[in-house]
């Protein structure tokens, strides 16, 4: 009786800790894999409920396999995605999956999704069961490709400045300047603190401190789109000029591009 309950209790669980995740998706369905049936499908666009709800489940997916407009992600997606293979792979100790795949919107807009698909077993039939969302990624693929063509050229470092959480994060670095990791999130203010103490020129200091305090560079980036400031960095031949350069990655999501 109490494995049962415990059971139970994960089940209905997990059905929770879905529904808050596909909070602001694209699309999500509720699968039953083991009986081959589309239970129910759900989207805030009319067009998507239209196009994927079905009666089963290898309909639903048939659906979705027909919006990706890449062949080889579509293949790869057709393979993986029906009720046998999704099955096996539960059986195997499988539980979550996930795919990156290309589509056009109805306004010709190409956009990227993120399919997730949880599995687990339903306590009542044992059935194999699955939830499914896809999250529109398009703006993190941007930023992405952004920062890996400025990472291909030669700069001191390249960074990334989470202003809502008042974070930097190195995403390629040549300069000797330390303090934080790759791609590790530290507090910005005590980044640009560390920086000014050690490396910039005492004369330079206060310039350099009020010039690179966040509010500054917003205002600088709302006014004109991009914002640069130069200073004298002490370095193994003594000091050298530095250009430090600000534009937005993401207004909406508050990312700074830092390139120096």
């Amino acid at each position: 009786i109490t494995a049962r309950k415990t059971e139970e209790e994960s089940y209905h669980s997990l059905n929770r800790q879905l529904a808050e995740a596909i909070v602001g998706s694209v699309g999500s369905a509720h699968i039953n894999l083991s009986r081959d049936i589309c239970m129910n499908v759900q989207s805030p666009y009319k067009s998507v409920i239209e196009r994927q709800k079905k009666e089963t489940a290898e309909d639903f997916f048939s659906a979705v396999c027909t919006d990706i407009i890449d062949d080889r992600i579509r293949r790869r997606f057709d393979a993986i995605f029906h009720c046998e293979s999704l099955c096996r792979a539960y059986e195997n100790g499988q539980k979550r999956l996930s795919i990156e795949y290309p589509v056009n919107y109805s306004d010709g807009s190409l956009h990227w999704m993120r399919s997730n698909l949880t599995m687990f077993q339903n306590p009542d039939i044992n059935d194999i069961e699955a939830v499914t969302y896809a999250m529109d990624i398009t703006e993190q693929k941007k930023n992405a490709n952004i920062i890996e063509q400025v990472t291909n050229s030669k700069f001191d470092f390249i960074a990334v400045h989470y202003i809502k959480e008042n974070k930097i994060e190195f995403q390629n670095k040549h300069s000797q300047i330390e303090f934080i990791k790759l791609h590790e999130k530290t507090d910005y203010d005590k980044w640009r603190e560390y920086v000014s103490e050690t490396y910039i020129l005492s004369d330079e200091r206060r310039d350099y401190l009020e010039n690179t305090r966040t509010e500054v560079i917003i205002d600088n980036l709302l006014k004109y789109n991009i914002y640069t400031i130069v200073f004298r960095q002490n370095d193994t031949n003594g000091s050298s000029r530095k250009q430090l350069q600000w534009s937005w990655l993401s207004k909406e999501h508050g990312e700074i591009l830092m390139i120096c």
